[in-house]
């Protein structure tokens, strides 16, 4: 993860509540979180404000915020300005959507307080997918799914490529030849490849066989970018706005960027932005099993499968 856009996220789980505090009411955030103090919620502040000082004195690098909240409550909220424009003067500036040094291309140079969640973007698509398999969408995760690429060049010649499964797609044991083990400024880096292509779809589903579906994990950005084409396929809507429709607005979620590819299709390895404070809105979504206030969202099962 690029150090200029870290965002460090804390989330305390109830569960390590004592116990007659986890009998409590939940408390809901509405337009915004509700505010509390540390003591109030049973956690030592000195902890907190050690790190806040580590964090002003350059222990962790460029950080923009450090947010705790615990029982729904914000009991600490700091945020650290830094000086962007001077950082972003020290890379290449070429405009170009996936260079993430490129101010034309981070919200935080648009004085905005998005960040870029990187990887964590997979596991919001992940949210997307389930929603959809609950609303019977898309089978479930024993479903075969690359059929259902229809308009792109695949080769199935090789049987394992219709074994794939979504479940394997989702655990990144697809058997999809795949090499993102070593720099990501490395040419044979095959994320890099794709992301400097002009169809990563279809550049994820050129890519050989090389095991068994199931068999090994191997991070793989690709599936995460085929999962994300799966949503719109079967929903019918860009996975953008399936996700804003069916996670973002119930949860209250109203600012995101979340970047187009190439050829217009939506970035769901790593092309996520949110605030600190929306991303722990999808945290404790998962705290309490997929349900928000009285809506279920995304089904318990979902949760407990993630």
């Amino acid at each position: 993860i690029n150090p200029l856009l870290l965002c460090l996220l804390v989330l305390s789980l109830q569960q390590c509540a004592p116990k007659q505090q986890q009998q409590q009411e939940t408390t809901w955030p509405g337009e915004a979180w509700v505010s509390s103090t540390p003591k109030a919620e049973g956690l030592d502040a000195a902890v907190m404000d050690s790190i806040h000082a580590d964090i002003l004195n350059g222990k962790y690098g460029l950080i923009d915020e450090f947010l705790v909240i615990r029982h729904g409550k914000i009991v600490a909220s700091h945020q650290y300005k830094q000086n962007y424009d001077s950082i972003a003067s020290h890379y290449d500036t070429i405009p170009n959507m996936y260079n993430y040094d490129d101010p034309e291309w981070h919200p935080y140079y648009h004085r905005s307080n998005l960040h870029s969640l990187q990887s964590v973007t997979k596991s919001v698509t992940s949210v997307a997918l389930g929603i959809a398999i609950d609303e019977g969408k898309l089978g479930d995760v024993n479903t075969h799914p690359m059929e259902l690429f229809t308009g792109y060049t695949q080769d199935f010649t090789d049987p394992r490529r219709k074994a794939i499964t979504l479940e394997d797609l989702l655990t990144m044991r697809s058997g999809i030849d795949w090499n993102e083990a070593g720099s990501y400024e490395s040419d044979e880096n095959s994320c890099i490849v794709m992301e400097r292509s002009n169809a990563w779809v279809q550049y994820v589903l050129s890519r050989p066989m090389r095991e068994d579906p199931g068999t090994k994990w191997d991070y793989n950005s690709g599936v995460s970018v085929l999962l994300g084409k799966l949503v719109s396929l079967s929903t019918g809507m860009r996975v953008d706005k399936w996700t804003e429709e069916k996670l973002f607005k119930p949860l209250g979620i109203k600012n995101y960027f979340w970047k187009p590819t190439a050829d217009n299709e939506v970035d769901t390895e790593g092309g996520l932005y949110l605030s600190a404070q929306d991303l722990a809105r999808i945290g404790y979504l998962f705290l309490h099993k997929g349900k928000w206030n009285d809506k279920q969202v995304v089904s318990e099962q979902w949760v407990e499968q993630s």
